[in-house]
């Protein structure tokens, strides 16, 4: 019973990540979201803080420790 309730937090918190990486791709677009991740000319738009926020929330709703190797199309 424990561990089903530690597995319902884990997924509550990674539903609340996907959910803050979706409306900022509603508000300014999915290349911005990707390339805070991967780099490129979208990502210079971001601050700092806004792409470690970004690359956290990937992270948490990946279930990854890291997001080096990672494909692109798990991030999208």
């Amino acid at each position: 019973m424990e561990n089903d309730a530690e597995e319902l937090e884990r997924e509550k918190t990674r539903m609340i990540a996907k959910a803050s990486l979706r409306r900022l791709a509603a508000s300014h677009g999915q290349s911005y979201v990707i390339e805070c991740v991967t780099g490129g000319p979208n990502s210079l738009k971001a601050t700092q803080q806004e792409k470690e926020e970004i690359r956290k929330n990937f992270r948490v709703a990946l279930e990854l420790d890291t997001l080096e190797g990672v494909d692109i199309n798990q991030l999208i």
